[in-house]
């Protein structure tokens, strides 16, 4: 599949000597639900999304009537994200 190729390709870039990690979701067991994804206003997108030179990642929240659990350390490496 083109995109586990694309995603294994990427995970082997170093953008100014930090490595990437790329990984391949399959939209059907995917958290994400593309018709929610739709109705979020820009409250939600401060909360969820973060920006940078390099990349658009979109986070869980410590609010857990809106998000899952977390099952990575992402809570815990990144201390400016909004709990």
């Amino acid at each position: 599949m083109y995109s586990e190729t694309l995603a294994e390709i990427w995970s082997e870039v170093i953008i100014d000597n930090h490595p990437t990690k790329a990984e391949y979701i399959d939209p059907d067991n995917s958290e994400m639900v593309q018709d929610e994804l739709l109705t979020k206003d820009e409250m939600w997108k401060t909360v969820h999304v973060q920006t940078s030179q390099y990349m658009t990642q979109v986070v869980k929240c410590a609010d857990r009537s809106c998000c899952k659990a977390p099952r990575s350390s992402i809570f815990n490496s990144h201390s400016n994200h909004s709990e």
